[in-house]
């Protein structure tokens, strides 16, 4: 192949197909597209990860209580780990609620608990996420289809302009409030998000609405018929 003159214009997207790997839910943009741009829907977990086990520490600490607090910053804490731990185990103790937090610090190694805090390592999202009541999150893409599709509404922390999207996309359609910024985010503005997330009926109500509406198995199986259509009207012009 002829070496590429622009990355963004002519190795990221092509004249044929691309996708965009984002459930309709969020995206009702369709139409003011190119129909070289197609949403698929989000490529959801595979079968690998749907048919993952809750340990039975975390499925003991869920049976406790109230259904508790998610609390990540996904590969970003890898960046912040210290402050991000500081940050979710401090919102937590000022909410008074019950919270998992995925962490990213030796200090609370993975499937440990601290009072009310269970702290999980890496594992497939929403098989846990389904059990909490709410979803701090930075506001990635994954995540945010993730706490959709599990029923949750999410507090979003975002880092930079693509989570700030996200996070916008989700309060607009009433599934979280006003994003925080991580510049501006201390415990005690978390923790006045959650607690509003916890108490408001709405954004709960949203949540499972939202659920029933997302499709979690359209994304691959469209993303393969766009495909397929796209190579045989290659193929049909060559």
């Amino acid at each position: 192949m002829p070496a590429f003159k622009h990355v963004l214009s002519e190795l990221l997207n092509s004249n044929s197909l691309n996708l965009v790997a984002v459930d309709p839910l969020f995206c009702p943009y369709q139409n003011q597209w190119h129909p070289t741009h197609q949403v698929c829907g989000f490529l959801n977990l595979s079968n690998t990860a749907k048919t993952w086990l809750i340990p039975k520490k975390l499925q003991q600490f869920i049976e406790q209580g109230e259904k508790p607090v998610y609390m990540t910053f996904g590969s970003l804490q890898q960046a912040v780990p210290d402050w991000s731990m500081d940050l979710f185990i401090e919102a937590a103790q000022q909410t008074n609620c019950r919270a998992i937090v995925q962490t990213s610090s030796d200090k609370y190694p993975p499937e440990t608990q601290h009072g009310d805090i269970y702290f999980i390592g890496k594992h497939p999202h929403q098989a846990v996420f389904k059990h909490c009541a709410a979803v701090v999150h930075h506001g990635g893409a994954g995540t945010t289809h993730s706490a959709t599709l599990s029923g949750c509404p999410s507090i979003v922390v975002p880092f930079m302009d693509e989570q700030l999207f996200w996070a916008c996309q989700l309060q607009h359609l009433g599934l979280a409030p006003a994003p925080l910024p991580a510049k501006n985010a201390t415990a005690s503005a978390l923790s006045k998000r959650i607690k509003a997330v916890l108490q408001s009926e709405n954004l709960q109500l949203n949540a499972l609405k939202a659920k029933d509406q997302a499709d979690p198995e359209q994304g691959t199986k469209k993303a393969v018929y766009l495909i397929e259509m796209a190579l045989n009207q290659f193929n049909k012009n060559d």
